[in-house]
């Protein structure tokens, strides 16, 4: 009887250890409250875990190259959501479209964006905690380190993205649509240039290339983006790496999905720490609507001489639908990493379910992949309400994400619940970070049952021995 309940007590005891917990979800926020849409929002987590979001509002009028006239600011939450510094203005020149945020190793936040129509790729640099942050607006000039600067100016320069590197310099990649390029900039942490204007590759067409950029270990930059390669003339998603001392090509640009007649497009890129790139995208090859793709690269298996690369050689995992193929479109994934686990967010119109490739309404989506491309958490709604907006042809309804050190993530969208277009922020609770691999080897996916194997023999023995001491000590006294 005491070796059976010792049994039972032990499997208990390491059921509930193996299974993780539940993801807590926590309210969804109205961020925006303007007569203005507000859209476009962009992510960034500081080391305290505050929540840093850079944001286009605009009139919605109609403007030059793609929508209406627009506005960047800014806004500062705290871990749970509430606000630390309310919407404030960054530039009101009238046609500032598309933020990028990052946040450097001393919480310094940086921001891109397009401006001047389009034509200029500019530049700012803000200190928030030179606010009160008691929840009220501030102005740029109280918070700005860095003034705004214009980076690259040229004809329809256009969708910029950035990255921080450990050094605090900033990676900028944006598409050079007059010049059909993928073009990159590099600034130290002052906003001064370090790497000047550099071509990463050219394009087979302008607009909607849509580039992201993630830097490894050693600072150098990994970049995505789509294009036309022909002879099918359907997107598909190409890679690139750079040197980050000098700009240079380490990797050319080399097509990691094949060209066939569907489109491959709107892709996004995490490094981890063993300097894997992961890429995601959305991808109708299923001959139904997009759902959400991914690929695992090691581009340490290419001589990184600035040709391009063997996409066979340096693909770990290939591609790999992520989503369910329902017939209902699952599209413009984002991805952000956390300690071994990556938190993948996306537009989802599974609970609309109206025509094919007609857009929002939608709702917001996630999962968590661990580094090795395994689900931990499946596909899960933020939202159900089919609520996404969509209010410019150039929006896409990007879902960004950023994960804190206690691996809470932190999501942003375009909303119009409410009858305006506002921006919309939720978070929920990721699952805590794995134990390191074992030292002196590589660390492969082990099944869960046989890590906890041994732990259960080991349980199962000492409780065997403990009660049959326990029953020889009773039979000996009496």
């Amino acid at each position: 009887m005491h070796v059976l309940l010792a049994v039972v007590v032990a499997a208990v005891m390491i059921a509930v250890i193996a299974v993780p917990a539940l993801a807590q979800q926590g309210p969804e926020i109205q961020l925006t409250d303007d007569e203005d849409h507000a859209d476009c929002p962009d992510v960034a987590i500081d080391s305290q875990g505050n929540v840093h979001i850079a944001f286009e509002r605009n009139d919605g009028a109609s403007g030059n190259y793609g929508g209406g006239v627009g506005e960047i600011w800014y806004t500062m939450l705290d871990n749970a959501g509430n606000t630390l510094i309310d919407d404030t203005l960054i530039c009101d020149d009238g046609t500032e479209r598309k933020p990028a945020i990052g946040v450097d190793s001393q919480d310094k936040v940086h921001i891109v964006w397009q401006s001047d129509g389009g034509d200029n790729i500019t530049y700012i640099k803000i200190d928030p905690y030179l606010d009160d942050r008691s929840g009220n607006a501030t102005t740029l000039a109280a918070i700005r380190v860095v003034v705004k600067t214009i980076l690259h100016s040229d004809s329809r320069q256009i969708d910029p993205r950035m990255a921080i590197d450990s050094n605090d310099d900033v990676h900028v990649v944006w598409e050079d649509s007059y010049n059909y390029r993928i073009a990159y900039i590099q600034l130290n942490s002052g906003g001064g240039v370090v790497v000047p204007y550099k071509m990463v590759a050219g394009t087979q067409n302008n607009r909607d290339r849509r580039p992201f950029v993630a830097v490894d270990s050693n600072d150098n930059p990994h970049i995505v983006w789509n294009d036309d390669p022909g002879p099918s003339y359907n997107h598909e998603i190409f890679y690139a790496m750079l040197s980050g001392v000098n700009g240079n090509p380490l990797i050319a640009a080399t097509m990691i999905t094949p060209d066939d007649e569907w489109q491959s497009q709107r892709s996004d890129i995490v490094v981890d720490a063993e300097d894997m790139v992961h890429v995601f995208w959305s991808d109708n090859r299923r001959a139904n609507a997009q759902e959400v793709f991914y690929t695992k690269l090691d581009p340490s298996r290419d001589d990184q001489n600035g040709d391009p690369a063997d996409e066979s050689t340096i693909t770990v995992i290939d591609d790999t639908m992520l989503t369910k193929d329902d017939d209902w479109r699952s599209s413009v994934p984002q991805a952000a990493l956390r300690c071994g686990y990556i938190h993948v967010t996306w537009k989802d119109d599974r609970y609309e379910q109206g025509e094919h490739n007609t857009g929002p309404p939608g709702d917001v989506f996630y999962m968590v992949l661990n580094t090795y491309g395994n689900i931990i958490v499946p596909e899960t709604a933020l939202t159900t309400g089919s609520t996404l907006g969509y209010t410019h042809s150039y929006a896409d309804n990007v879902i960004p994400v950023a994960v804190d050190s206690n691996d809470k993530a932190h999501a942003a969208w375009c909303d119009d619940r409410a009858g305006d277009y506002e921006i919309w922020y939720t978070n929920y609770q990721g699952p805590p970070c794995p134990p390191p691999p074992p030292v002196g080897g590589e660390a492969y996916p082990i099944n869960k049952f046989c890590l906890l194997a041994p732990w259960i023999v080991v349980g199962v023995v000492l409780a065997g021995g403990t009660s049959w001491y326990i029953l020889r000590r009773r039979r000996a006294q009496s």
